[in-house]
């Protein structure tokens, strides 16, 4: 199944972000001081309070509530970290061109799941990624490509305030046990 996911970061205290299928629409927000999805598709949403980081809002909507945000690991301050931490091994496996730009291919193995990424030799971009969960039966892909970089991306007073419709409904955020 295809999805579009977009994602914008002002680090180290916003981001907003949203993934669209064929059978739904989610958005997330975080301003610094509160965390809300929105699933459009049901028009529901909840908010939580959260703390001052993306890195601490990541780990606590993972560990509390099970919400993994869109590409949570390249949002964190340390991406490297982040995709090379635990178990596992990683290697350079060549370079390749992604939409014409030639990248580094680096294949990382590790317990429960696979992923290669590729990034821009001229400017250090993640181009494309492949995850390969091999904890899953058929070990399904989750594949993707980056595009539209805008680093020096000015955003405008209130871009990270969470918006949801006017008439959503708001739903609790349950906690995980």
């Amino acid at each position: 199944q295809r999805a579009r996911v977009e994602v914008d970061v002002d680090r180290p205290s916003s981001f907003r972000g949203s993934t669209s299928d064929s059978a739904s629409t989610r958005q997330m927000f975080y301003d610094g001081t509160q965390f809300v999805i929105w699933d459009r598709s049901a028009d529901t949403y909840a908010t939580v309070p959260a703390p001052k980081t993306i890195d601490k809002v990541i780990d606590q909507m993972d560990e509390k509530w099970g919400v993994h945000p869109p590409l949570a690991d390249l949002l964190v301050s340390d991406p490297y970290r982040s995709l090379t931490g635990g178990d596992g091994s990683a290697k350079l496996a060549g370079t390749e061109r992604v939409g014409g730009v030639s990248c580094h291919h680096v294949s990382v193995v590790q317990p429960i799941l696979d992923w290669d990424i590729w990034i821009g030799e001229c400017d250090s971009l993640p181009r494309k990624f492949v995850i390969t969960l091999k904890d899953r039966p058929g070990s399904p892909q989750i594949a993707g490509t980056f595009s539209d970089w805008k680093l020096d991306a000015m955003f405008p007073p209130g871009h990270f305030e969470p918006r949801v419709g006017k008439n959503s409904t708001k739903i609790e955020m349950i906690p995980m046990e």
